[in-house]
């Protein structure tokens, strides 16, 4: 390091060649000013909605292309379009909340994340079309009245001192209004607990809207200081670019801290500039940024851990076909009759409509169709949203380039290294989320490295570099040069990649992945490998977008970096989500909507005009263009199955069915009863009795039960009460604090294998936080979990369910949008024992075990109906059914009772004290319903402000002075009426 005096007298550094300038360091430091702005607005959305607004930077530049058109072409004074510009953006802001945010914040987050990137697609397509006259650094207006003046030769001029001058006249107006005023209070209070903010009077919707139009105000703010300041303004210069220098700082601040997001941008400004005026690193700028965005994420918890579960996917899956039907060639061959179909309309248009011109766009919508059917696997079955699949196509095409070359014309062997490539690739850039399963680490990971791969990356000598020959494919007599000719190569390529998805999302791989979707807490504890399913699911569309890359680089003659930019990666992504996440039969449609229509008709009013159709399809029908084909499939699936003789599920009368009810082929499987009945549960001697019968298969739950376990090598003999067993399940000074409450304090209890353990206490008492620590959903701060001698404190859940430990859930979601079969079908399979490639022996094995259960709970009637349908009675039947599957020694129940009608609750308890006496289950239960727990359980444990207060029989225990007082604070009244009759 030397140091240069300039000839103004200033001093430089010289660093190995890379110059720093004070000059270049104020000019950096104030080009993050406007960045702070954008990301203080991101700040305050996420504060009151938990939402990241991906549109933010969108709508900052449709503000200041108010600005610009207002002043350069009809001649406003400055001040004015700029006041008129920040109210334009406000709005916008405050109509994204109310008609995209708030309608969709019901459905899964991650639909709501793609509308606000096509969003902002929209609005910078708007953008550009109403600014036509400013769009360069040099025409766009600069605030008049502001002074100039030089730092080392260099020139600071008004559009620098601009930011030097509002931007702290905002930030202080922002910090009293924020921190001074009602609205502040508003905010904070509607952030921490928005149902509370009700009680107050403060609508949290209302408060909702206003921030964000403040946030909307303060992006224009920042767009209409910055853009002076740039070159030839681009959608990808002031889109995707800007976003991540804004989250990159929102992130510095921890989504929480005004001031560090502004000092981060401040820095990340510093950052930009010197890397770009300084000639050897201007290609760097975007890894540079990139990476420091990708730290930042990875280091800090952006929300904290991932929602552990969830019941919204079902509100955007297409309905499944009911089971009477799938017999039909119709629905059994499907698939083969549409891409039958499919292949005779695209030869007829070949041959009538499609010269080597429309075939090249044709070609180009088939490519991104493919990349986003990865979109498809990735976030529609494993509900992960990937902002950087095109850059994985890039990488592809980059490997099929190469190999291709190498193998002197090989381009099938190209497009094979492709999906290996793209496979490595896609879970490559997965390791920050795998690792650190936290909100937003991949979409922002993935947002930063698709920006870096389009600027830097792909544009390497060894990659693409300034424009690569990739060849065309050559199959025996046939050679796919011309776009007519490859038009065909398309079509089986897109066909090999619909097949791959699809038999990928039928697979049971596909169906644990699902069900890691849906709630990842109840996958854990059936003893899903989480992280290997979702390892997989990248490796799996990482192919498929390798392998689309390679078919859109070897349908041109010369493929460039500027065929894979960062808004590829967003538009693929709206492909999917405009198909319906869960579809592929409509994917090529909805492609050709979003990228087909705007390469046929360039131009601005009709990729405005589009971009409005496809966001309306997301915003109004969730389900996407899929939903609009059920309704068809279901009329040709009846009309099929009426020729063959079966009834209609509409046609079925039965006493709990209105005789005007008329649910479709795909509703009826979704149609659950009006009451939540428990099916009944024949009592001990009864399943004896039929066991000694000679009924067939699945007549006797005992023998059934029994058979599901003896595949286990851990089957244990059953045992009554009176011969309990050795410890099975001890925890020892168990601790758990949140914040400064202290949830658990020193619990240590130990259960005996063989009995039935009730644990009590009223709300808050730290019941569920000490089946949480025992099952390993949450780590103690201090104590140990011994497991059959074993001690499993640090053990994950998965690896407890396999040594036998399982637990339920209150709510009794499960996985809600799979059927009742598919989730037991996922627990037999999940077994300790079972083999991860089962011959037809073990799996007619497990088929028989599945239907055993099915028939002894009485699920018959429902067992190809969605869980999400069926009330809460069936599903927690389900859940008891899935967790006997898994051959557990120690099952945890967390209020069993919840949501079972009161006359269901004897037939509850007859249930559990079988599969104690019939299956030697240990069962640790805890629930409110003190007359179930004293009828079932050999001891009773009672717990008070995180402790044990009381260990013993149900009667002695409920007989207890210290648990009475915990229940009821001593009345006299209220004990008898709460415990006196229990």
């Amino acid at each position: 390091m030397t140091t240069v005096q300039t000839a103004a007298g200033f001093v430089a550094l010289d660093i190995g060649g890379f110059r720093i300038q004070t000059s270049s360091v104020v000019i950096g430091l104030l080009n993050g000013i406007p960045i702070g702005l954008l990301a203080i607005g991101l700040i305050l959305i996420y504060r009151v909605s938990r939402f990241i607004n991906f549109a933010q930077g969108a709508i900052g530049v449709f503000g200041a292309s108010v600005v610009g058109t207002l002043s350069v072409v009809y001649s406003f004074p400055y001040w004015l379009a700029f006041a008129i510009g920040v109210v334009a953006a406000a709005g916008a802001s405050a109509g994204t909340e109310v008609a995209i945010v708030r309608r969709l914040g019901r459905l899964p987050r991650l639909l709501g994340i793609v509308a606000t990137l096509g969003l902002a697609q929209l609005v910078l397509a708007i953008a550009f079309m109403i600014n036509t006259k400013a769009k360069s650094g040099i025409t766009f207006p600069k605030p008049p009245g502001m002074p100039t003046f030089t730092i080392d030769t260099v020139q600071i001029g008004p559009a620098y001192t601009g930011m030097l001058i509002v931007s702290p006249i905002l930030l202080i107006v922002l910090h009293r209004v924020l921190r001074s005023g009602s609205l502040g209070l508003a905010i904070r209070g509607t952030a921490s607990n928005p149902d509370a903010t009700w009680m107050t009077g403060i609508s949290p919707y209302r408060t909702s809207t206003i921030t964000w139009a403040i946030a909307g105000a303060v992006a224009a703010v920042s767009a209409t200081l910055l853009w002076p300041t740039q070159g030839f303004a681009t959608i990808d210069s002031l889109g995707p670019a800007l976003l991540l220098r804004g989250l990159g700082a929102a992130l510095i601040g921890r989504l929480r801290s005004v001031v560090g997001a502004f000092a981060g941008a401040l820095v990340i400004g510093l950052i930009d500039f010197l890397l770009r005026v300084n000639q050897s690193t201007t290609k760097y700028v975007d890894v540079v940024l990139g990476a420091i965005v990708v730290i930042a994420i990875v280091i800090e918890a952006v929300g904290g851990r991932v929602a552990l579960s969830s019941a919204q996917w079902n509100r955007i899956s297409l309905p499944p076909v009911v089971e009477r039907y799938r017999a039909l060639p119709t629905v059994r061959h499907g698939v083969l009759v549409n891409t039958l179909i499919g292949l005779f309309f695209s030869w007829l248009a070949l041959l009538r409509f499609i010269d080597n011109s429309i075939a090249f766009t044709l070609v180009t919508t088939m490519a991104y169709a493919i990349v986003a059917m990865s979109v498809t696997l990735l976030t529609g079955v494993g509900g992960m949203l990937s902002l950087g699949q095109f850059a994985v196509a890039g990488f592809g095409a980059t490997a099929s380039v190469i190999v291709t070359r190498e193998t002197g014309g090989n381009v099938i062997a190209g497009m094979l290294a492709a999906a290996v490539v793209g496979g490595v690739t896609c879970l490559v850039l997965a390791v920050p989320m795998l690792a650190r399963p936290r909100n937003m680490v991949l979409e922002v990971t993935t947002l930063a490295i698709a920006i870096a791969a389009a600027s830097f990356v792909l544009g390497q000598s060894w990659a693409l570099g300034a424009g690569a020959k990739p060849g065309h494919p050559v199959i025996g007599p046939f050679r796919f040069d011309l776009p007519r000719n490859y038009y065909w190569f398309a079509i089986g390529c897109v066909l090999v990649a619909q097949g791959t998805v699809h038999l990928y999302r039928r697979s049971r791989l596909g169906r644990e992945l699902l069900a890691t979707r849906d709630n990842p807490q109840a996958a854990a504890a059936m003893g899903i490998p989480i992280v290997r399913r979702r390892a997989q699911a990248f490796l799996a569309a990482g192919a498929v977008a390798g392998f689309g890359g390679s078919m859109l680089a070897h349908s041109r003659t010369t493929i460039t970096p500027q065929d894979f930019p960062a808004t590829a990666s967003i538009l693929v992504v709206v492909i999917a989500a405009v198909a319906g996440l869960s579809s592929l039969g409509t994917i090529t449609l909805a492609a050709s909507i979003v990228v087909g229509l705007p390469l046929l008709a360039p131009g601005d009013i009709v990729l405005t005009v589009t971009t409005l159709v496809w966001l309306a399809v997301i915003v109004l029908c969730p389900r996407g263009l899929a939903a609009g084909v059920i309704p068809l499939r279901n009329w040709s699936i009846e009309e099929s199955g009426r020729r063959r003789g079966i009834v209609p599920p509409w046609a079925d009368i039965s006493p709990n069915t209105s005789p005007d009810a008329s649910p479709s082929p795909s509703t009826a499987a979704s149609t659950a009863p009006a009451a939540s009945t428990l099916p009944a549960v024949p009592s001990s001697e009864m399943l004896a009795r039929d066991a000694g019968s000679g009924a067939g298969p699945g007549a006797s739950a005992l023998a059934i039960l029994a058979a599901a376990r003896s595949t286990s090598r851990r089957a244990s003999p059953a045992r009554s009460a009176d011969t309990p067993g050795q410890p099975i399940l001890v925890a020892t000074g168990l601790v758990k604090s949140f914040g400064g409450v202290r949830a658990v304090d020193g619990v240590s209890l130990r259960v005996n294998e063989g009995e039935i353990v009730g644990l009590i206490g009223p709300n808050g008492a730290g019941k569920t936080t000490t089946f949480e620590m025992l099952s390993g959903f949450v780590d103690p701060d201090a104590g140990t979990v011994q497991l059959a001698g074993t001690d499993v404190t640090a053990w994950s859940p998965q690896r407890r369910a396999a040594l036998g430990l399982v637990r339920s859930f209150q709510n009794a979601l499960l996985f809600p949008t799979l059927t009742v079969r598919q989730t037991l079908d996922i627990a037999a399979g999940s077994a300790p024992g079972t083999t991860g490639r089962p011959n037809r022996r073990e799996l007619a094995a497990r088929a028989e075990q599945v239907t055993g259960i099915i028939t002894a709970f009485d699920l018959a009637a429902h067992a190809d109906t969605v869980l999400a349908s069926l009330p809460t009675g069936l599903r927690r039947m389900t859940e008891i059914g899935a967790a006997v599957l898994l051959s557990p020694r120690v099952v945890l129940l967390d209020e069993p009772s919840a949501g079972i009608p009161h006359a269901d609750i004897d037939r509850l308890g007859s249930l559990l004290r079988s599969l104690r006496d019939d299956l030697g289950i240990t069962l640790v239960v805890v629930d409110h319903d003190l007359r179930l727990l004293r009828s079932i359980s050999d001891r009773l444990l009672a717990m008070h402000l995180g402790q044990l207060i009381a260990e013993g029989t149900p009667a002695d225990v409920i007989a207890n002075d210290r648990v009475r007082d915990a229940y009821v604070g001593g009345s006299a009244a209220a004990t008898a009426r709460v415990l006196g009759h229990v």
